[in-house]
């Protein structure tokens, strides 16, 4: 038989005895703020760690001797959770990795992004002048704009209106795009002795 309890993972693991459990398996928030939900927001640095310690406190006293736990986190996160479950008392840690190729593909055009730095006169994007240096346009800041504002091949983010490259420098780069679809988590293991 399978029992749910629905509610905080703090206070539910108080209703479980000491030493009952011979392994705890879960994904805890990872910090990362995801697409500002605030069920991800758990603080930075410090704050992430004290986060931790209320569960992991709980986790640790339910665990039999020599009972695991795995825990899910994030690939920029997860030295706070690692380093809280060697606090609290959890030995012989280590990091595997949960590796897919299902992820959400984060990615930005080279082309398009080359063409928005290297666009002479007027930006499309922001309007403002920009100073060149032969044909090319040195402005940091269209980069970091149009690096925000354009996603996928010949799509604006903002209007989902099609964008066309139209400088041959950049135009060499047409289908290059900056980074892969995300295929890693940490998964961080330790053991109660």
């Amino acid at each position: 038989m399978i029992e749910l309890k629905i509610g905080d993972c703090v206070q539910r693991l108080k209703d479980l005895e000491e030493n009952s459990v011979d392994a705890v398996l879960c994904d805890p928030p990872y910090g990362l703020k995801f697409m500002s939900k605030g069920w991800d927001d758990i603080g930075d640095g410090s704050q992430q760690r004290e986060w931790h310690r209320a569960w992991l406190t709980e986790a640790h006293r339910i665990l039999k001797p020599n009972g695991v736990i795995k825990a899910f986190s994030g690939s920029r996160t997860f030295h706070h959770l690692i380093a809280m479950m060697e606090e609290i008392g959890f030995s012989d840690l280590k990091v595997e990795a949960w590796a897919y190729g299902s992820g959400f593909p984060k990615s930005l055009s080279v082309a398009k992004s080359i063409e928005g730095k290297l666009t002479v006169g007027n930006s499309r994007y922001s309007g403002k002048k920009m100073e060149t240096d032969g044909d090319v346009s040195i402005v940091g800041s269209l980069w970091v704009e149009s690096a925000n504002r354009t996603m996928g091949e010949g799509k604006d983010a903002w209007s989902g209106k099609s964008v066309k490259v139209n400088n041959k420098k950049a135009k060499q780069w047409k289908g290059w795009g900056t980074a892969l679809k995300p295929a890693f988590e940490p998964v961080c293991i330790g053991v109660k002795k």
